[in-house]
């Protein structure tokens, strides 16, 4: 029995100083959240739907933006003052709970080592794992770094080799790259820079799939949770991302724009704010964040205004351009419209209302299927918060609908929404 009370007194001391340490980072702005906006709480309750009851946790962070009352971002923390290492047991248990809860990202703050194995569970259920030392010290083991933070790292190698300061650093140095010799590191590093800043300026192909990953290894959304995506929500990534949102009057004729150089994402107030073209917008405009922004300012482009690319220059070529925005685009389906919460939502409907077409639908002239396919099409657009339009080309992209005579290609499709 004292064994017993000594233990629980154990982890109790250790989850207070855990509290402690969240609450020293959130006002520091260091914990990977909305800062701003984040409370933390000790033996907190959340509602698990499988128990049909509230389950306590050791810690738990949650951020509620202004003007809400539920949070839209729920961060779990499982505290573990252990002699022996954390299993992997415990991180799959962990990733269940957050799954059950609805929360966005769950941590393990351990006093000990963790198991060969639970990193790349961790990794894959987007766990953090943070090592606390004696003095409070912490080793981020597996944490998403700040975006801005990561993307910085080779403009500011390029600032500090080609630095008139360091110039005058000559030191006995031979390299051969390719069929070029050098005689000083200086000029070597030049070289070999420029070679990668060149390869960075060009646009990268990317997989659809990397482009829906990338959801999740720069925000705090996992798969698990990410069903549909809250307004709140949207605001809450562009703060986590190092970005400030506003509305302007003074960008007519575009959609929106980033600035990079002064991180803001400005919305048209011609746009209704909360509308299904405002949460496109804002979705698009952080697919560019997340997928462009080392290609835009390694070509010296900071201000991204949507619906024109005529300050663009000579940086990209047209077929880059539509690269560019066909990644956006698809990034900003993705993030408001996942695709297996979209196919519980169709399946629900079938089941609701059986169609003679399922899964994929035909739409031509025919009354009967112009009321079917408008009827799927506004169900869909309801449940994410999306246009019909978004519905109708997202389903023929996916070969879930046939229009009879179509011939508008997905990118003029989407840059009209």
């Amino acid at each position: 029995m004292s064994k017993s009370l000594n233990t629980t007194a154990k982890g109790d001391a250790f989850e207070k100083r855990v509290y402690d340490i969240v609450s020293n980072l959130l006002s520091k702005n260091e914990f990977p959240a909305n800062c701003r906006y984040s409370s933390v709480y000790h033996k907190h309750k959340l509602y698990s739907k499988e128990e049909g009851k509230y389950v306590i946790f050791d810690i738990v962070v949650e951020t509620t933006m202004p003007n809400s009352d539920t949070p839209s971002m729920i961060y779990i923390i499982e505290c573990k003052d252990y002699q022996r290492a954390v299993s992997v047991d415990r991180v799959r248990n962990l990733a269940y709970q957050m799954n059950e809860v609805g929360a966005n990202k769950g941590f393990i703050f351990t006093t000990s080592n963790f198991q060969s194995g639970v990193y790349e569970i961790a990794k894959n259920r987007h766990i953090g794992l943070v090592k606390v030392s004696e003095n409070n010290t912490l080793d981020w083991i597996l944490h998403k770094s700040v975006f801005n933070k990561r993307h910085n790292v080779i403009s500011d190698i390029r600032d500090y080799v080609l630095n008139e300061e360091h110039q005058g650093n000559r030191y006995n140095f031979a390299a051969i790259s390719g069929n070029r010799t050098y005689g000083d590191i200086v000029s070597f590093l030049e070289s070999e820079m420029e070679l990668i800043i060149q390869q960075k300026r060009s646009v990268k192909y990317l997989t659809d799939d990397k482009i829906v990953n990338a959801i999740y290894d720069y925000t705090s959304l996992t798969k698990e949770a990410h069903k549909q995506i809250s307004n709140e929500q949207l605001l809450s990534i562009i703060e986590e991302l190092g970005f400030q949102y506003k509305q302007s009057e003074h960008i007519a004729g575009i959609a929106g724009n980033i600035n990079l150089a002064n991180n803001t994402i400005t919305v048209s107030t011609n746009i209704t704010e909360g509308s299904p073209h405002w949460r496109f917008t804002i979705a698009h405009e952080i697919g560019h964040i997340i997928l462009h922004s080392i290609v835009l300012k390694l070509s010296d482009i900071s201000d991204i205004k949507e619906n024109t690319h005529n300050d663009w220059g000579t940086k990209f070529s047209k077929s880059d351009i539509e690269g560019i925005e066909y990644q956006a685009n698809l990034f900003a389906i993705a993030l408001l419209m996942p695709k297996e919460e979209f196919m519980m939502a169709y399946a629900q409907y079938h089941i609701k209302y059986p169609l003679r077409r399922f899964p994929r639908l035909f739409l031509d002239n025919q009354p009967c299927n112009i009321q079917m396919c408008n009827a799927v099409f506004h169900h869909i657009a309801k449940h994410f918060d999306v246009s019909v339009e978004f519905v109708k080309h997202y389903m023929s992209n996916n070969n879930l609908l046939t229009i009879k005579d179509n011939t508008t290609s997905t990118y003029e499709l989407f840059r009209k929404k």
